[in-house]
């Protein structure tokens, strides 16, 4: 199921520190995984320690989410400034569904043309995060429609019969 949160950054708080409320939020929910060990987010996440308050200050995370993507759990996270976190209505609690993230979670960024380098170097660094297009709820719902269509139910009920 598609989630989505809204982080309220500058001037409610500085980017830095809306890009560690960000990096909470994603550890928060990822530790309720048994598959995610809680130190992995944070050294996962670190390369992105000086590119992701950067990305806040000049509003890519406005307009192009982060999306974090675990097994069935999708999250979209942006991150608001200027007169918009007046309105923004941040929920920091754990993302429910973080307890069914899988151990191959990644983190989707926005690319902008003037970040480019900088991310891509950063993404070098962690196979948890991803420049690529992140999929799409209705994509990963029809992927588990395929593999569950190759399950041969009629040599199932056979194996049954059999036993």
């Amino acid at each position: 199921m598609q989630r989505y949160r809204t982080i309220a950054g500058p001037p409610e708080r500085t980017a830095t520190a809306a890009w560690q409320t960000v990096s909470s939020l994603i550890a928060n929910t990822l530790a309720a995984s048994a598959e995610v060990a809680g130190d992995a987010v944070s050294t996962a996440l670190s390369p992105l320690q000086g590119i992701g308050p950067a990305l806040i200050a000049a509003g890519h995370l406005e307009t192009a989410p982060l999306v974090l993507v675990g097994g069935p759990l999708h999250v979209s996270i942006t991150v608001v400034t200027g007169a918009a976190v007046t309105t923004a209505e941040e929920n920091l609690s754990p993302v429910p569904g973080g307890a069914s993230a899988t151990a191959d979670w990644v983190l989707y960024l926005p690319n902008p043309a003037s970040f480019s380098a900088a991310l891509s170097a950063a993404v070098a660094k962690s196979r948890h995060l991803s420049l690529a297009t992140p999929p799409t709820e209705s994509n990963r719902s029809s992927e588990a429609g395929v593999k569950a269509s190759m399950v041969d139910l009629t040599a199932l009920q056979g194996l049954r019969a059999s036993s």
